[in-house]
């Protein structure tokens, strides 16, 4: 085999295992629409591998400042998104109102929250894992009491 080929081969062969590892954990997806003239339309799909790899490129107080706020809340939201991820599918939260619907719920191992209102609807899908690995990383920057 020509080293040409050898070469393309390898690169070809490094392009896919990457795509695998991107991709392993799933798709992050985030769709905001305003539904007005001139409204923003925002669709983002991002691996979920990216995201914890993302997270290290925020400076640290920042993220000690999200850890401080969210707290009292990631000692729960560990555990949640870790057994969540072991049940079947499940609608946690619906509220439905005459102008207003929300919704979050789990659906095939995604925590997926859908927000309705006048002029703007916000759908967020990630994966249980994604969340349970960031609730754990920003508990671990909690000072040790």
């Amino acid at each position: 085999m020509p080293l040409l080929a050898k070469i393309v081969l390898g690169c070809v062969g490094t392009a896919c295992a990457a795509g695998v590892y991107a991709f392993h954990d799933g798709v992050m997806s985030v769709t905001v629409d305003e539904n007005r003239v001139g409204g923003q339309h925002v669709h983002l799909m991002i691996p979920a591998a990216m995201i914890p790899v993302a997270a290290r490129f925020v400076p640290d107080r920042h993220l000690r400042h999200a850890a401080e706020n969210a707290a009292p809340l990631l000692p729960a939201l560990t555990v949640a998104s870790k057994e969540l991820g072991r049940l079947a599918d499940a609608e946690l939260v619906r509220i439905d109102q005459a102008n207003q619907h929300v919704r979050l719920a789990t659906e095939g191992g995604y925590l997926v929250v859908d927000v309705r209102e006048p002029g703007k609807n916000v759908h967020v899908r990630c994966p249980l894992t994604v969340v349970h690995q960031l609730a754990g990383e920003l508990q671990e920057l909690q000072p040790a009491n």
